[in-house]
């Protein structure tokens, strides 16, 4: 049996009127968001072209070093955390990333998990494993239950727990 594991959905109000406020509030501060970090990018960008305006070669490879560099950036953060995990009986375990990638270890190959903390007091995950590779799985929905299957599956597997 193949048991999987998700990250939590965010949850809105069931009252209608308060949903749609909720969804138009924050779709409303994302988008204000997403156009103040845009314009910083492209006021910095137009900044170093224009003071580069006699080396525009110069300027350009800086422009285009700098969104090579935040590209990257949003690469990396979107494959880092995990979006569901499927473990399955015989302790072959799947780590679902965004755009596809998946990730199969087995259960023995764990060696650690250690739970941590947000700034707003919500815990997350990372689980190491043996070749030193690490995996952030999201809010995920009855990770309790796949910590207490995987321990049963490994005994050695060490999972440190925040002291409360």
């Amino acid at each position: 049996m193949i048991h999987t594991y998700r990250t939590s959905e965010i949850s809105w109000p069931r009252y209608r009127p308060l949903r749609i406020a909720a969804k138009g509030f924050y779709y409303a501060w994302c988008l204000i968001c997403g156009a103040i970090v845009i314009s910083f990018v492209v006021g910095f960008i137009g900044l170093i072209l224009w003071l580069s305006i006699f080396r525009w070669p110069a300027g350009a490879g800086v422009a285009a070093g700098i969104v090579l560099v935040v590209w990257a950036f949003l690469h990396y953060t979107q494959h880092e955390e995990c979006d569901e995990i499927r473990l399955n009986d015989d302790g072959t375990c799947e780590f679902d990333y965004p755009r596809g990638r998946v990730v199969r270890m087995h259960v023995t190959e764990i060696v650690s998990v250690k739970e941590l903390a947000y700034d707003d007091g919500s815990l997350y995950y990372v689980i190491r494993f043996r070749d030193r590779r690490s995996v952030w799985p999201g809010t995920m929905q009855d990770f309790e239950d796949f910590l207490t299957r995987i321990k049963a599956m490994n005994p050695a597997i060490e999972i440190r727990r925040l002291k409360s």
